[in-house]
């Protein structure tokens, strides 16, 4: 069975319209996580103050502190493992984006009877974390192996701000509990 260019360019073109959705959905789930946390988090840090029992007892005060020092940082670390988790999913939709534009523009060029017939082949891959590699065909997974690491400066910066964002909430939280 022959493989035409134009079957070849259109499946990088569908592959293209489902991960520019899912990188923009990512995108917004983690922007979304972090701009939820922050509220929420200052409404833990000023409830503290109502919940805790209004008495002289400073341990009795103290020990209601550091129990929502507790949860502020199990809070904290749960959403910057959900964060994380949809920046790193955002990043694969990204190198997948990556790849069809590089390979489309490859595709192009070339001779329709240079186009291997088992390109389509998929890997037989047992990583658990991104299904996509189940059904992503072996040559799309290999350019995106390629384009990972191209780029990437600005993502990471992004990446890191919203990881500061949720730090610097945090500790401030946590100061303006024990400050009261």
């Amino acid at each position: 069975m022959t493989i035409s260019k134009d079957n070849v360019l259109k499946y990088l073109t569908d592959t293209k319209s489902f991960f520019v959705t899912y990188h923009n959905h990512k995108e917004t789930g983690a922007w979304a996580g972090i701009a939820l946390f922050v509220p929420l988090l200052a409404l833990m840090a000023n409830l503290t103050d109502k919940v805790y029992p209004s008495t002289s007892d400073v341990c009795q005060v103290n020990f209601w502190k550091l129990g929502a020092t507790v949860a502020i940082v199990l809070f904290a670390a749960l959403v910057l493992f959900y964060v994380r988790k949809q920046f790193e999913l955002r990043k694969f939709a990204g190198n997948v984006n990556a790849a069809c534009f590089r390979l489309s523009l490859e595709y192009l060029k070339i001779n329709e009877s240079d186009i291997d017939e088992n390109l389509f082949n998929l890997v037989n891959d047992t990583d658990e974390e991104i299904q996509a590699k189940y059904y992503l065909p072996k040559f799309l997974l290999d350019e995106v192996d390629i384009v990972k690491s191209m780029g990437t400066k600005a993502q990471k910066t992004l990446e890191n701000i919203g990881y500061y964002l949720i730090g610097l909430a945090s500790m401030s939280a946590i100061i303006l509990i024990w400050l009261r």
